[in-house]
Formats: structure tokens, sequence, C-alpha cells
């Protein structure tokens, strides 16, 4: 049975499952529960309620792909709903069960580690997600490459944890190493590019070298102007530090 997308479907189409059940018919309800996970945006409960069902189902293995996946799902609609306390809970309860099903070098099961790794850091503890990345990443490389896609976010994202927990120097090597590789993967004008870049002179600057973040803004703007627009919340951002700038030398000049 194919669920066609705007089909709708409710927590009723996966209901418990009668005496003599076969595994046909729960494989049947199990893509259903899957469209329901792709289709989520404020029904967390209605999927968690029908995950909670399933566990009781005697015809289905635990580590079902689609069962990890549907869970995979709900942990991720649960973050987007803004819970991220409960989405890394879910995410920490997934990520062995879908390394056994999926294995640990799994693209899928990277990036469930990665997520769990992203909600611990944005629950409050991004010292914590920092070892998590550190751990993260050297797998990710060897399994994916150095330069796929998921890595440079990965790459971003630790950066971004390491200046969290304290250690801007740190953070700004990480950054000064990534950028060249995020320009040649993602693209110079994609907008985690431009991000790391700004990301990278506030750091500069925090660690005591205004001069030198100025250049690193005043090269920047352009491009955000390009590449994301003169009105977005960043572009401006940029800009507004470089007209400070400008204003604040002009009024110190002799």
């Amino acid at each position: 049975m194919t669920i066609s997308p705007d089909q709708d479907i409710t927590c009723d189409h996966a209901a418990a499952a009668p005496s003599g059940t076969t595994l046909e018919d729960t494989l049947q309800r199990l893509e259903e529960v899957l469209a329901l996970g792709y289709r989520q945006g404020e029904g967390v409960p209605e999927l968690r309620r029908c995950l909670e069902e399933f566990a009781d189902d005697s015809t289905l293995v635990a580590d079902h792909p689609n069962i990890v996946t549907a869970r995979g799902h709900l942990a991720h609609w649960t973050w987007q709903a803004g819970d991220i306390a409960q989405a890394r809970e879910l995410f920490a309860a997934l990520v062995p069960d879908i390394e056994r099903a999926l294995g640990v070098e799994h693209r899928r099961a990277l990036d469930a580690r990665r997520r769990w790794a992203a909600c611990t850091g944005w629950s409050g503890t991004p010292a914590t997600a920092r070892h998590m990345y550190a751990e993260l990443i050297p797998v990710a490389e060897r399994s994916l490459g150095a330069e796929h896609r998921d890595v440079v976010h990965m790459k971003r994202e630790f950066a971004a944890f390491t200046g969290q927990a304290g250690d801007r120097a740190g953070a700004r090597d990480l950054y000064i190493e990534l950028i060249p590789i995020a320009e040649r993967v993602l693209g110079p004008d994609h907008i985690d590019t431009l991000s790391a870049r700004l990301y990278l002179a506030a750091l500069i600057d925090k660690v005591g070298d205004p001069a030198e973040a100025h250049e690193q803004y005043a090269a920047l703007l352009p491009d955000m102007e390009r590449g994301l627009g003169a009105q977005h919340p960043r572009t401006r951002y940029v800009r507004r530090v470089v007209d400070d700038w400008a204003a604040k030398n002009q009024n110190t000049s002799p």
C-alpha cells in the first residue's frame, strides 16, 4: 500500500492490531505511520502514540529500519516544535538502535548522532556537544569523505559549540580551517558559508583584534548582499557593524 502525500493520515489508521495480525498487515500500518512522520507539523503527540502502540506489536522486530526511521521523525518534529530537551532524549535513545539496525557508519546513523549532539549543545551544555562532535567527525569523514556536505555542517556546528564552550581562539581556528572547504562544497554564497565568515569576524573581534575583524566584516558585506540580499537580517547586521566602525573612526580622526 502506497500513501499519497495529500492523504489524510491519522493515528486511527495505525491503531493497535487485532489478534491474528500478520507481518504484512503490520508493515502496511507502519508505512502509514511513516507517512504521518513525513507530514508532521503540529501532530507530534499522534506520532508518539502510534510508536507506543507498535512497541506492543509482537509481529514486528524492534530494530526494523522503518521503526527507527519513524522514531527519527518523532525526534525531529519534537525538536522543530521547540522541545529541544525532549528531542535530545529521543535522539539519545535512537542512536544505539539505529546504529544496530543500519550500522555505525550509515549516513542516517551519523545524522542521528549529529542531531543528538546539536540538541545537547542547544540544551545548555555546549562543552558536552563539542566533545560529541569531536568523536563524531572522524567517523563521518571515514564514511562519507572529508568534504561531504554533512561533514561540513558537522564541522560548522563543532566550531560554533567550541566558541560557546568558551574556547574562542579554538573556534576561530576551526572557522579559518572550515571556510575554504565550505566555499568549495557549499558554495561561496551559501548562507552557512557566509555565516561562518560572520562568526569568524566576531571571534576575531572578541579575541582582541578589532582592526582585523573590521577587515573581515568589510570584505564580507558585498558577499552578504549578493548571496543573501541587502535586507537579510545578517546582511543588515554586518552593514551596521561596518557603518559603526566608519563613524567611530571618522569621529576620532584628527
